[in-house]
């Protein structure tokens, strides 16, 4: 079986660290994606709502919210 990866968008990316491969979530259709990060100011300018607007029914996708210190 295939390993999930990790859907992130650039600014939350250098905010954690996985073993997993990471990539841009505004370049993947989310087939192979186990979790997304955003960051605040992605979340806050609608990320979510575009996600949730693919229709690929991914409403139990793990969604975390990076913020840098």
């Amino acid at each position: 079986m295939k390993e999930l990866k990790i859907a992130a968008s650039i600014s939350a990316m250098p905010c954690f660290d996985s073993q997993r491969e990471v990539i841009d979530v505004l370049h993947t259709d989310f087939t192979d994606v186990a979790a997304v990060v955003l960051s605040v100011q992605d979340i806050n300018h609608g990320m979510i709502n575009s996600i949730h607007e693919l229709g690929l029914n991914i409403q139990f996708m793990p969604l975390f919210a990076a913020k840098k210190n």
